[in-house]
């Protein structure tokens, strides 16, 4: 699957975007919030991570739907200032007119917003980001947690579970964690290190037995 973020412009269309700001990537200091769709659409985006010169615009919601439908499983989280009912139920609207809500799973930082999308449409698969709680967080309406590292411990896990709810761990990028989180009984793992992932799992999978027995005995059973 892949994770992209949306926010809503000035007119009501949805862009691509991560930052509060469009500084880093586009060079002015304004939020996607105050600006029209044309006005995001005539902004160049900078390679920033790979620093190759390359340039791009925005990309809409539409836009990438398009090219994922059939393709690929996506994670939408409801980014911004914007991030509201409004764009929750605009974006269950999209996908049920694209017929896509078995292909996406709506996320957020904002547990107000997967609670709403969970009494209001409950057919659309939901999911909690999470980095810091009090109490038993099995008992939140949504389908899946997203549990930062330090968070997703055995029993926190197993409780989810018991829920009937999967849990996904972010963000692991290190060949450490990597291989730990690969062995442990979380449902998956969220990594900005996707070369490195395949690597460590085509690793795990190759394993001899005496391999998996030593673990077995250092992350349990997997």
């Amino acid at each position: 699957a892949s994770e992209i973020d949306i926010q809503r412009t000035k007119d009501g269309h949805y862009v691509v975007h991560h930052d509060d700001s469009l500084e880093r990537l586009c060079g002015i200091k304004e939020s996607v919030s105050n600006l029209t769709l044309a006005e995001c659409k005539n902004l160049e985006v900078m390679d920033v991570l790979y620093g190759n010169g390359k340039k791009s615009e925005l990309a809409t919601l539409d836009e990438m739907l398009e090219l994922a439908k059939g393709k690929i499983y996506l994670y939408i989280e409801l980014k911004g200032e914007s991030a509201d009912e409004r764009m929750a139920d605009d974006l269950y609207r999209i996908l049920l007119n694209r017929d896509m809500l078995d292909q996406v799973t709506v996320i957020s930082l904002k547990y107000s917003l997967i609670e709403y999308l969970e009494l209001t449409h409950p057919d659309v698969n939901t999911g909690f980001l999470c980095f810091v709680s009090l109490g038993d967080i099995s008992t939140l309406q949504c389908d899946e947690l997203l549990l930062e590292d330090e968070m997703a411990t055995p029993e926190v896990i197993d409780r989810a579970h018991l829920a009937n709810k999967k849990v996904y761990i972010w963000t692991i990028n290190t060949n450490e964690t990597l291989k730990k989180r690969m062995l442990d009984t979380s449902d998956g793992i969220i990594t900005d290190e996707v070369v490195l992932a395949e690597k460590m799992y085509a690793q795990l999978v190759k394993r001899d037995d005496f391999t998996r027995i030593v673990d077995t005995i250092i992350f349990g059973f997997r």
